[in-house]
Parts: C-alpha cells; structure tokens; sequence
C-alpha cells in the first residue's frame, strides 16, 4: 500500500535520545558546574578509582648551599561505580496519530524533565558530602557572608548559591541584592535569579528548607559518563508503543574545598570557666575560643545568680526585655572582665547570632574561692 503513515517514520529513537541529551544540560540546575568525565564512555569497565593527593606542606628556607628535605607525595584512592537512571512511558497509536498537538515531542519534553531532576537530585546528594560546613537556624545575607569565609583565600572567583524559593524571598529584600538584570553576563544556569556577596543565586525546588542552601564553584562535583541518554522503543501486544529512556553516569564530590554547605544548625555547648576568685561580689569568666568563633554580627549576653542554667533551644528568639524569657541576659559578656557573680549560683552566656536568634550556651557554678 504507497503513502503509508508507518509508526516507524513518526518515532526515531535515536532521534529523540539525541534530542533528549542536548537539552538535558540546559534543563539542569546543579550539573553544568561539574567537571564531566568521559573515561569510561566505549571502554569496558563501570568503575573510576581516583587519586586523592595530600599537600606536600610549603616550602621551607634553604641556606646557601644548603639541602633540600625531600617529602614524599602521598595519596590515598577512591573508587566511583557507575549506574543507571531511567524512564518508561507507553502511549497508544491512537494518541500517537490522532492525539491533539505533538504527543511524541511531549513525550521527549517529559523525559528530559525526568531524566534532568534526578540527574539534579544526584548531584546535591553528592554536595551533601562537603566537608566546609556553615551552620544556619535560617539562610540569611549575613549567614551567606559568614559562610563565605570557610572558603579561606578561595573565596575568589565565580560562585553559585542554590537555594529554596522561600530563602530567595528573604534574600532579595536585602540591601546586597542585585537583581538578574544587573549581572545578566554571568547568568549560565537555569533558574538564575541574582546575586549576593558575589554569589550567583539560582533557585530550586530540590531544597525545600530555609535552614538549607550550598554555595558551589565551578569544578565540585564531577560527573564520570559512561553513556549518555539511550531511548530504545517497545511494541506492546495492545498495540502501544514504550519508550525506555536511560543515561549512565556517577556523580562524586571531586573537591570539597569548591562547596560550602549552610545546614541546620545545633546549639554549641560553650566552655564558660570562672578564672578568679569572687571578690567584691564580681569575678572573671573565660570562654574556650571567645571570641574567634564568634561570627559576624553575634553578640554574647552573660546572666548571673542563677538558680539553674536557663534552658535554651537552637533558634530561639533572643528576647531579654523585662518579664521576657531572656530577662536576666542583660550584660554583655567580655572575656576577662569582672562581672557580678554569687557564690554556688550559675552564670551563664548565650551566644545571640545577626538575625536575633540563640545559637549557644554555657554555664558554671561560680565559687567564692577557686580550687587549688
């Protein structure tokens, strides 16, 4: 029979999967920052071992004619195995030559949505991983400042925070905000909103929490390919066609100094020591650490003549107003510095982050005299 419309000439697999795969970057949010491998594509084999090189120290003075100390480079290795995603759909012939628009095409629209959210998922579990974390009650503009410092002098160079809808709300009503349409230059990425604190700022729904986000650099995570997408179709017995899409890949946090992750935090338990002995009804406290590992914006609040140790949780609200819960928090703590304190009586500091929220305590029973 001439002039046949055969179900072969409407639905190209190969087609499609090329189709597929070159859309499938551009639907991502995470993955067009990773550093993609493709080792393993063609050669047999589903795994990648990794060297992991540790630093050789720097380097050290040398006198005239002086020798040099040699280091031995070390490293340690990790292996990567690959694995697959897929997706299955089936659509009747009926739909397929007399379905309303371009059921196929929809079906290639669908699978790149698919393919490219789990791809996506992979990658933030991967981030999950990071080894510099900064933590949060809440992702604010003064947490992604203080978060950026975990980065050391590496702080330098493009950066991209991932972050949920709800955090983006708080963000850009910030005074450091600037809007998509300032920095359209380097807008690479899906979901690009804006930037803060030189962080470009992407939107995803694969963080749902305002106590979440990940600022990442070009090069964190790496992506070993072993094949990209595959489509291969089925005939049914009920005269329907499947389609099996499918890519192998294994995604793996390639440098950890590249991410930095801001998590939910959990109240930091303060070493508060009495230094000297109580005279003229005051004494000098010390806290292990004050206050290097005060961040930008907290303040420290000091109590005394307690009865007990008032009970804190992660992220309450500060509140030391009369009659408030935090009442007798009126001081400020200064290391070293003579404050009221009363014999068998608990003082106690509370560490107060930039957003007015507790983020750590520590107490002691004061003595009049110190042990020997």
């Amino acid at each position: 029979m001439a002039n046949e419309t055969l179900l072969s000439h409407i639905i190209n697999p190969e087609v499609l999967a090329n189709m597929i795969e070159g859309k499938l970057v551009n639907a991502m949010k995470f993955t067009p920052l990773c550093k993609v491998d493709n080792t393993l594509v063609g050669q047999p084999g589903n795994t990648v071992t990794l060297p992991q090189f540790a630093y050789i120290g720097d380097a050290a003075d040398i006198d005239e004619l002086g020798t040099y100390v040699n280091k031995e480079l070390t490293a340690t290795t990790q292996q990567v195995t690959i694995k697959k995603i897929g997706k299955a759909v089936s659509i009747s012939d009926e739909a397929i030559l007399s379905g309303y628009g371009d059921p196929v095409g929809e079906i290639g629209k669908q699978l790149i949505v698919s393919l490219a959210s789990k791809v996506d998922g992979d990658v933030l579990a991967a981030l999950d991983y990071a080894t510099l974390i900064h933590e949060v009650v809440t992702v604010t503009p003064n947490e992604i400042n203080n978060a950026l410092v975990k980065m050391g002098e590496d702080f330098e160079g493009d950066k991209y925070l991932f972050v949920s809808p709800a955090t983006y709300a708080v963000l850009r009503d910030s005074a450091q905000w600037l809007p998509a349409s300032e920095v359209a230059a380097n807008l690479v990425i899906a979901g690009t909103v804006g930037m803060i604190y030189g962080c470009i700022v992407v939107i995803t729904n694969k963080i749902a929490t305002t106590n979440e986000a990940y600022i990442v650099k070009p090069g964190a995570v790496a992506l070993f390919m072993k094949r990209g997408v595959s489509i291969e179709t089925f005939r049914e017995k009920n005269d329907a066609t499947t389609f099996h899409a499918n890519k192998h890949y294994a995604p793996y946090l390639y440098d950890s100094s590249k991410v930095v992750k801001l998590g939910a935090a959990t109240l930091i338990e303060l070493e508060l020591e009495q230094t000297s002995n109580i005279a003229s009804n005051k004494a000098t406290f010390e806290i292990t650490g004050y206050p290097t590992n005060l961040s930008y914006g907290w303040k420290a609040y000091y109590a005394q003549n307690l009865n007990s140790a008032a009970s804190v949780t992660v992220g309450d609200t500060f509140d030391n107003r009369a009659g408030a819960a935090h009442a007798a928090f009126t001081v400020e703590f200064e290391q070293g510095v003579g404050l009221s304190a009363t014999n068998e009586k608990y003082s106690q500091v509370l560490y107060v982050d930039a957003a007015g929220k507790i983020r750590a305590s520590g107490d002691v029973a004061a003595a009049t005299t110190l042990a020997a």
